[in-house]
């Protein structure tokens, strides 16, 4: 009697075609996470042709698929890709330096960083960097631009004031403040100072009551008049 047809792919003989025995056929022992096609040749070497997602094969007489290793951490990069036989292989984003917050990066040379260290600011590129901040402005500048973000310092020298005889400071513009104003000229204080031109020196009968000085104008008071002088 003729014996029953080869096994097909799937199961393995376990009974041989011989003698008094028929052929007999027995499914392959399942492969846990095997999403491919499973063969065998006996019980306990069944092959896996590829596993599920976010599973790995492990060939061996009997192949497994086991679990990857979960999503790399938001400051690690995917070297290795889970699938076939390879497990996930996460490796650290390149360091920033001076950078205030997570790295972040997609691979090798391509990290971005959310925010600078203070006095530091974030230059944009295929692998960002952190730049120190142009030094604090000089006393006769004022900050135009803070340092920050993806900016550095800008120092904008502050507004004159004509005839100050001492270096102007200021806080931004139109607020010019002057500590002394040159011979002649009196400071009068404002949101912006300026010096004015004193009055002209006293003139004959008169005497300087108050100096021009500070912010004090020429001030003149007439003599105390002397009975019976007969010139001024």
């Amino acid at each position: 009697m003729a014996c029953s047809p080869t096994c097909a792919a799937g199961t393995f003989e376990a009974v041989a075609c011989g003698g008094t025995d028929d052929r007999v056929c027995t499914t392959c022992t399942g492969v846990a996470g095997c999403d491919g096609s499973v063969t065998c040749t006996g019980p306990g070497d069944s092959q896996c042709s590829s596993c599920q997602p976010e599973t790995y094969l492990v060939d061996g007489v009997a192949d497994t698929c086991v679990a990857c290793t979960p999503a790399c951490a938001g400051d690690e990069y995917e070297s290795v890709a889970c699938g076939g036989t390879d497990d996930r292989a996460c490796t650290a984003c390149d360091a920033v330096a001076a950078c205030g917050t997570g790295v972040t990066c997609t691979g090798p040379g391509d990290s971005q960083c959310g925010a600078c260290d203070a006095e530091f600011y974030l230059v944009d590129g295929v692998a960002d960097t952190c730049s120190a901040c142009t030094p604090a402005c000089a006393g006769d500048e004022y900050e135009s631009v803070a340092c920050g973000g993806t900016d550095d310092r800008q120092c904008t020298a502050c507004d004159p004031v004509a005839a100050c005889g001492t270096s102007v400071t200021c806080t931004g513009p139109g607020d010019s403040q002057c500590g002394a104003c040159d011979a002649e000229f009196y400071l009068v204080n404002g949101v912006a100072d300026s010096c004015s031109a004193c009055t002209p020196a006293c003139g004959a009968g008169t005497f300087e009551s108050t100096a021009c000085l500070g912010t004090s104008d020429r001030a003149c008071t007439g003599c105390t008049p002397v009975a019976a002088c007969a010139t001024g």
